[in-house]
This record gives C-alpha cells, sequence and structure tokens, in this order.
C-alpha cells in the first residue's frame, strides 16, 4: 500500500476499478493495451524495428486475427518499409483497436439489460438468462 493508504482503501479503490463500466474501467483497459503492446514490440524488435513480415504474428499475439492481405494493404499504405517502428507499431495497433470498438460497445449495451441489478456485473443467474437467450 502507498504511505498513508490502508489496505481497505486500496482494495476498495481496485473493488470500485473492477466493477466500473465508465472512464476507470476504460483506463484500465487502455494502460493494459499500451503495456501489451509494449511488450510484443520488444519481443519482436530487431535493432531497426519490428520486421514487416513479422507484423501479423505480433498482431496475433495481441488478439487480432489480420489477413495476410490486410497486413500488406496496411504496409503498402506505410510505403512498403521492411522495418515497424514503435511509434507506427502504436498507430497501427490503435487503429485496428479502433475498429472494435463499436462492436465492444455493442456487447456491453447487450449485456446491460441483464444487469437487473444495475451493479456493472452479471450474476451466474444472469449469465444463464443471457446464453438461453442467444440459443
Amino acid at each position: 500500500a502507498e504511505a498513508g493508504t490502508t489496505d481497505e482503501q486500496c482494495r476498495e479503490t481496485r473493488a470500485a476499478e473492477e466493477s466500473a463500466s465508465g472512464p476507470a474501467a476504460y483506463s484500465t483497459m487502455f494502460n493494459d493495451i499500451i503495456a501489451s503492446t509494449n511488450a510484443v514490440f520488444r519481443y519482436f524488435s530487431q535493432p531497426s524495428g519490428v520486421p514487416a513480415e513479422r507484423l501479423g504474428h505480433a498482431m496475433a499475439i495481441l488478439g487480432m486475427n489480420p489477413t495476410e492481405d490486410e497486413v500488406k494493404k496496411h504496409l503498402a499504405g506505410l510505403g512498403g518499409p521492411k522495418y515497424i517502428d514503435q511509434k507506427m507499431f502504436h498507430r497501427f495497433i490503435e487503429e485496428e483497436l479502433g475498429k472494435l470498438i463499436p462492436k465492444v460497445q455493442e456487447l456491453l449495451d447487450y449485456l446491460k439489460q441483464f444487469d437487473t441489478d444495475g451493479k456493472g456485473a452479471l450474476s451466474e443467474e444472469e449469465l444463464q438468462e443471457v446464453m438461453r437467450g442467444s440459443e
């Protein structure tokens, strides 16, 4: 715990962040994405950056599934570099993630209708109702 902060305060703050569906949740998610993106860049990086032919593999590790054609098209839009520096890598990942945000928001909006107590989380019973509704 930080100086002057009790363990209980830390737990309460963590619990509030975990149950939040607003800015705190997005902030935590954003920080996790940045940390993951940095780790993947470091893993694939050579002195000049990430080799262009490894971009698809790097994206797959980050949970994206681009086709070979999508990767080639993006690289062509960047001028066909042989290596991708960290700034370019982050910009590309941000663009790809930006395409997912509307889909994630749609899913969250759908799930909210089953959150009958409004706590921002689904109980086991609420989750079962979601699953029955998707059959």
